[in-house]
């Protein structure tokens, strides 16, 4: 333990370091004056020279009210702002309420706080002068600050406190400073190739402007979205002073695809000192790539690793720390939660050139805090990209409006591909390009369930490699089971997969039908939703189940997206569309009897994305038109009751930001940024190794986790700690000889087939 005077000295060199060396300057310049800031670390805990701290760390009295927000009313009576005194007041990760600070500033906790007592009045300005003499801030000096400045400068008092209170105290890598290749020479040296229309559209962007604030780029599927995003990224940081990258994902399987693709791209860079990396999302250590990288300072790091993860960062809530991170998009909404420590996550991010991928796949719950994180970023003015192949001029409009922090009525273009940018006076400007390939007819036509099997069995007579994607894990796990009784070679794929088995599908699957994939004979694969987004694979013809015009367009696009010699039979692009009445349980009515509508014989991409996608969506009266949008109301109603305030709303200071904060843990507020995310996840274990007292390691664990059907929600948990719980924390599933267990009245079934099952008992 160190006394109050030895910590604000540690906490001061500290602050110096990371202010001077591991800050980019795009976030100093967002920070208030470097002395402030450095005085803001070394005085947060003077408040901890007050009877009511000291006769806390004797074990007695009530330890009212907290060392931090007496340190705030000291610095409040000596005549600092109170928007600056609350800084040092939230420091502990949750600002005081406007109550506990009316009660301090009339006088209610004088004694507790030792004012009035010469002894800690004299300790008190001995404090406060060790506090100006190490941060060298004049006493003139302007201390008032707005909101967003607020929760940087508190993000930074947490970062440097938590540092300096380690006993090994850890080492961060100076930030990183990208180095300005052209924009001309950019797509060549980074990718290897010359850029698409949409591509040197993105890059033309820093020809007409300096520091565009956000970039939308709308383009089909194949254009090139990721290396525009990663161009524009690179000359974002390196115009705004951004010092790493967060590559936003909607998925886990997605971020761990994106994780592969962003490491590369890092080792052309050229980096000239080590680089921290981390991949977001809970399932990260069961990933190869991940684990092979070396840890950041160990001895035995080679000279020219240049990126790696640290250890400490790697941590619950320091992870976004990292100078590049890659994960799933909860993690950006997050900055959007009430959330304990939210502000560490705001400075995190806002170090950063943010990438927002595959936009278009976000619900209305999660669009809420999508926009109010956009609030924030617009701001803080970091750089922000948004990608997306089916998004709607509407939506477009709303990204643009948080961005800004306005509620304009906006003309948009109806141009498609298009590329949407904020240039340095906040003017919308927009730029269409035309698509990098002529446009592709596919023909669309409608059969019913019945009929499936039989048009799928002549489609493939001559061979062809052939996708179904259904509404439902339990369909598809039914279908696959039919074809699988009649053909070879037909693959599943499904969320209810284990980690590991499910990597090792979509691994297979890649291998066969990816872009260089040794494409078979013939290959059936079967799939739900996780086919839309998260793997770059390329059908000779598609099976789908009717879903929303915007996802249709995502499945169709996995249709000859690669050229490539194909059977005669399917020269031409066929999607053959099934309208299952279950369907409507997954999305409704109403989406499904507009797109239904629209969908005529033919479609062609890139030409009829933005088209149709706009008409699905225009809000045109049709079938469940009420009930879509009394679920979309009660959506944004749920999401707003943890949402973060906007940016300078309300009083001038962030006292009571965070109350009805959610659970302070990373796992609960993912669940609380995606609506009825609070599935149960297990760990499929035999009871043949429970009884051996086989014990998993943290990353098997994780290898062998998967969700239950979302409607076991928590009733099951009591039955799963029961059963078995390890010291992690994990739920276990565990099957007899069978494969089956009993939970909640329902007989579960896992096999490396066919993934989890279930039927009612």
């Amino acid at each position: 333990e160190f006394t109050v005077e030895e910590h604000m000295r540690r906490t001061a060199q500290t602050a110096e370091q990371i202010y001077d060396e591991k800050l980019s300057q795009g976030v100093r310049n967002l920070l208030p004056m470097r002395e402030l800031c450095i005085f803001a670390a070394t005085a947060h805990d003077i408040g901890k020279a007050s009877p009511a701290f000291q006769a806390h760390i004797n074990g007695i009295g009530r330890n009212e009210p907290r060392h931090w927000n007496i340190s705030y009313e000291l610095l409040r009576r000596l005549g600092f702002d109170k928007t600056f005194c609350i800084v040092l007041a939230s420091h502990h990760g949750k600002p005081p309420d406007n109550t506990l600070l009316s009660a301090l500033r009339v006088g209610s906790y004088d004694r507790e706080c030792g004012f009035g007592n010469p002894e800690y009045e004299a300790e008190h300005r001995l404090l406060l002068e060790t506090a100006y003499s190490l941060s060298r801030l004049p006493r003139e000096a302007d201390t008032a600050l707005d909101k967003p400045r607020q929760l940087l400068l508190t993000g930074f008092v947490i970062l440097c406190d938590w540092i300096a209170s380690s006993d090994d105290p850890p080492e961060l890598p100076a930030a990183w400073i990208s180095d300005g290749i052209g924009a001309d020479e950019l797509y060549g040296i980074r990718f290897g190739y010359s850029p698409t229309a949409v591509q040197r559209a993105v890059t033309d962007i820093f020809d007409m402007c300096n520091k565009p604030g956000l970039i939308i780029i709308e383009a089909p599927m194949g254009e090139g979205k990721t290396e525009a995003a990663l161009a524009a990224a690179e000359l974002m940081a390196l115009r705004s002073e951004r010092g790493g990258l967060f590559f936003a994902l909607p998925t886990q399987a997605t971020s761990n695809a994106m994780f592969s693709r962003v490491t590369e791209w890092l080792s052309k860079l050229e980096l000239a000192e080590p680089h921290t990396i981390d991949l977001v999302h809970g399932k990260k250590r069961a990933n190869y790539a991940y684990r092979e990288l070396p840890v950041y300072g160990e001895p035995d790091a080679a000279k020219n690793d240049m990126l790696a993860v640290h250890s400490w960062l790697s941590g619950r809530k320091k992870a976004m720390l990292a100078d590049f991170a890659i994960g799933t998009v909860d993690h950006l909404l997050m900055m959007a939660l009430k959330q304990k420590h939210v502000m560490l996550r705001h400075l995190a991010i806002a170090n950063k050139v943010v990438v927002i991928d595959e936009c278009h796949a976000y619900d209305a719950f999660m669009d809420t805090y999508l926009c109010r994180a956009l609030s924030w970023l617009g701001a803080y003015k970091t750089p922000t990209v948004i990608l997306s192949a089916t998004l709607t001029a509407a939506k477009r409009a709303e990204l643009i409006n948080a961005y800004l922090g306005k509620t304009d009525s906006l003309s948009l273009s109806a141009a498609y591909p298009l590329v949407t940018y904020i240039n340095d006076g906040g003017d919308v400007c927009e730029i269409a390009a035309p698509a990098s390939k002529s446009g592709v007819t596919i023909e669309i036509s409608r059969i019913e369930d019945d009929a499936l099997l039989e048009r799928l069995s002549d489609a493939l007579s001559d061979g062809g490699c052939a996708g179904i994607i259904v509404n439902t894990v339990k369909r598809a796990q039914e279908l696959y089971m039919l074809l699988a009784a009649r053909v070879e070679n037909v693959v599943l794929i499904h969320s209810r997969f284990t980690a590991s088995d499910r990597a090792e599908r979509e691994q297979r699957v890649v291998s066969l039908l990816g872009p260089s994939g040794a494409r078979p004979e013939r290959i059936i694969v079967v799939g739900s939703q996780v086919l839309e987004q998260s793997l770059d694979i390329d059908f000779d013809i598609l099976i789908t189940d009717l879903c929303p015009m915007d996802l249709l367009i995502q499945r169709v696009g996995r249709l000859h997206r690669h050229s490539r010699t194909r059977p005669e039979k399917l020269q031409k692009p066929l999607c053959l569309v099934v309208e299952n009445e279950n369907s409507e349980k997954i999305y409704g009515k109403y989406l499904l009897s507009r797109t239904s509508v629209l969908l005529e014989d033919k479609i062609t991409l890139p030409d009829d994305i933005a088209p149709l996608v706009n008409a699905a969506y225009d809000g045109t009266d049709a079938p469940g038109k009420s009930d879509y949008d009394d679920k979309i109301k009660a959506m944004q109603s749920r999401a707003e009751a943890f949402r973060l305030a906007a940016p300078n709303s309300g009083r001038p200071t962030i006292a009571g930001l965070l109350e009805r904060s959610v659970s302070d843990t990373d796992k609960d507020a993912e669940a609380s940024v995606r609506d009825g995310n609070d599935s149960i996840e297990v760990v499929v274990i035999s009871e043949k190794e429970r009884s051996a007292l086989i014990r998993l390691t943290d990353v098997e664990a994780m290898e062998r986790s998967v969700r239950l059907p979302f409607f076991f929600l928590k009733q099951a948990i009591t039955e799963l700690e029961a059963n078995y719980k390890d010291d992690y924390g994990n739920l276990y599933l565990v099957l007899d000889e069978n494969g089956t267990a009993e939970l909640c009245g329902c007989r579960l079934t896992y096999s490396k087939e066919k993934g989890l099952e279930y039927e009612r008992i």
